[in-house]
């Protein structure tokens, strides 16, 4: 079990995340300690400024949606004020995925570390979809035991070639280059559309996409 997907069990099991919601999340990290914190890139209130100055956070807040900083004094979670409520619950279950990982043990601010971004995607995916991982699989073993059978049949190389390439996909999922989730071929967010591709393996296992609660009943 990858570490993203096994903290988020324990997450889940200690708050009794079973309702994922913003308020829920909020709640979350204020009780952890932590104080969230409304920034604008473009322009922001006077106190807000004077502490992104002080603590030399100002070049953060235009190129992330929201980040964490921690040290002896202070526990803070800045989150873009201009995101939509689903965005801040998305962002802010990330940054929780940082704050329960305990990624501030060596940096101040969380988000600098390939591995813990993947770590945090995937205890965020997970917080959201923990039973998803497993259905998922157990579909593809049986994609690639069709192939596999396949490849025995035929007796010869093509077959294997075949078999690896069936083990390597993921599903009848479809996404956009530009969104999030995922959907079903005739969902109404991908049909017709000109940017659409299968979702992957990479793209599931990256934590990125999340499944779209029009076309798939989860």
């Amino acid at each position: 079990m990858n570490k993203g997907k096994a903290m988020a069990e324990a997450f889940i099991k200690k708050y009794s995340f079973y309702e994922p919601n913003l308020s829920r999340i909020k709640d979350i990290i204020e009780s952890q300690g932590y104080t969230i914190i409304e920034f604008n890139a473009i322009d922001n209130e006077e106190d807000v400024e004077r502490i992104l100055e002080s603590l030399k956070l100002t070049p953060y807040i235009a190129k992330t949606r929201a980040f964490t900083f921690v040290n002896e004094d202070y526990r803070l979670v800045f989150v873009n004020e201009d995101l939509s409520v689903d965005e801040t619950f998305q962002v802010l279950l990330h940054e929780e995925g940082h704050i329960f990982c305990e990624h501030f043990s060596q940096l101040n601010v969380i988000g600098n570390d390939v591995t813990h971004e993947q770590e945090a995607n995937e205890f965020a995916h997970y917080c959201v979809n923990p039973s998803l991982k497993s259905r998922f699989y157990k579909k593809r073993k049986n994609v690639a035991a069709a192939a596999v059978a396949t490849a025995v049949l035929s007796g010869g190389v093509a077959g294997g070639n075949y078999a690896i390439k069936e083990m390597s996909y993921y599903g009848e999922y479809y996404v956009t280059e530009t969104g999030y989730k995922y959907h079903t071929e005739d969902c109404g967010y991908v049909k017709s559309k000109t940017n659409v591709r299968r979702l992957t393996d990479e793209d599931f296992e990256s934590g990125k996409y999340s499944p779209c609660k029009k076309c798939i009943d989860e």
